[in-house]
């Protein structure tokens, strides 16, 4: 036998020396192999039937390229018709839309500022997400309106079966996952993380950090390139950074028509930059002619805090075999507040009013919204191809400034065919 011919079978006597070479004519033979198929359980990208909707399993997300975090909206941002502004944000630009006019949602409830870290990562995290789908256009009216796009995301349950831990630690941050199942008709998930460059700093953090406040543009003392006149004001950044985030979920199923779903996510970002700034010739007014003080010295405070608070409770009831109906409670809490405090202290024997002497100028900024949101939706399927929904929305918005405001309120009201 031989590659591309047909196998021949010969009888030989090998008893008795052949009396001349034995020759062997082959045939050619055509050699058809049968397909082979590859399939996958599960897909990463699954392009849905109506345009300009993606839904992504978080699971393989894992796989692509990150920078020391699983980041889900980091991932979204190589999906066609979605980018970033640079590779030092994770913020989602939805062909031309800027990052806060997207809606983003988690299991019903409305999340603002959703980065951590400077606007590096995305606030939430990947062992908490189920399911995560995105409209780059033409909404649902079930989401209302929107001028870029929609991110619903769609929270673990946990497993029914046994319970589940895990734990991990990367460059940044550690987190960790438990699932309980209380019997078989609830369980629980608890997903949580925290970033502890409060306490360690990693040569990660100092890059990025780094890169995303600049300082590696600016060459230190003594440096090719430094800066040596004395007169140029010397100092030291000192930040203290860290955030976490919370997601839990309690799943009852007291029936096989009834679903309830209870979700809590907590987010929360704390940076704080000090900077001293010394052996500088400061110069002020006094006593109506500058003065330049070496001794002088500046002392700034900054600390930044900001995050999200949500709550929602889901009711999923199949009344019929084609027609289900859901009823959503959800509230939000964001807040975000900047304190700064400076202080200048002075030794210059020529400022005789001691008018510079304890000088401290404070500033506070507390900003919050409340979000009060209720949902009935409704799904009816007509045939195979036909589905109606018709839903009903109420929505309450407090926005805290300096002082409260009037409350805003937002109904809708929707009816669709598809």
């Amino acid at each position: 036998m031989y590659v591309g011919y047909a196998p021949q079978e010969l009888v030989v006597n090998n008893t008795r020396p052949l009396p001349r070479p034995l020759t062997v004519r082959m045939k050619r033979e055509t050699i058809e192999l049968d397909g082979i198929t590859v399939t996958a359980p599960e897909q990463m990208l699954e392009v849905s039937d109506v345009p300009s909707q993606v839904a992504i399993s978080p699971v393989e997300i894992t796989v692509l390229p990150n920078v020391g975090e699983v980041d889900i909206f980091r991932s979204l941002q190589l999906l066609p018709g979605i980018s970033g502004v640079n590779e030092g944000s994770s913020g989602l630009y939805v062909r031309g839309g800027t990052p806060d006019q997207n809606l983003i949602l988690f299991d019903g409830m409305t999340i603002y500022h959703v980065d951590h870290f400077f606007g590096f990562f995305s606030a939430f995290n990947a062992d908490a997400i189920k399911d995560i789908r995105i409209y780059k256009g033409g909404f649902p009216a079930e989401f209302g309106g929107r001028t870029s796009s929609v991110v619903n995301l769609t929270g673990k349950t946990g497993d029914v079966n046994r319970v589940r831990y895990g734990l991990g630690l990367n460059l940044l941050s550690g987190h960790g996952v438990i699932e309980v199942p209380f019997s078989d008709k609830a369980n629980f998930i608890l997903s949580a993380r925290r970033s502890y460059t409060d306490v360690v700093r990693s040569t990660l953090y100092d890059k990025l950090f780094d890169f995303m406040s600049g300082s590696s543009q600016r060459p230190d003392i003594g440096s090719p390139g430094a800066v040596t006149d004395p007169n140029i004001t010397m100092g030291e950044e000192n930040p203290d950074f860290y955030f976490y985030d919370i997601n839990s979920k309690l799943t009852l199923t007291p029936s096989s028509k009834d679903i309830i779903a209870l979700s809590i996510y907590s987010g929360r970002d704390n940076l704080g930059q000090y900077q001293e700034l010394t052996g500088s010739e400061f110069e002020y007014l006094g006593e109506q002619k500058p003065f330049k003080d070496p001794n002088a010295q500046l002392q700034i405070g900054q600390l930044t805090r900001w995050g999200n608070l949500g709550v929602s409770a889901k009711w999923s009831r199949k009344i019929h075999d084609r027609f289900y109906s859901h009823l959503l409670l959800s509230h939000t809490s964001y807040f975000s507040k900047y304190d700064l405090n400076r202080s200048f202290n002075s030794t210059s024997v020529l400022d005789s009013l001691n008018f510079f002497r304890g000088a401290t100028i404070s500033s506070v900024e507390d900003n919050e919204l409340q979000d009060l949101s209720v949902r009935l939706d409704n799904e009816w399927h007509l045939t195979n191809s036909h589905d109606l929904k018709i839903g009903l929305g109420f929505s309450l918005s407090l926005i805290h400034i300096s002082e409260p405001t009037r409350p805003l309120y937002i109904s809708y009201a929707v009816f669709c065919l598809k």
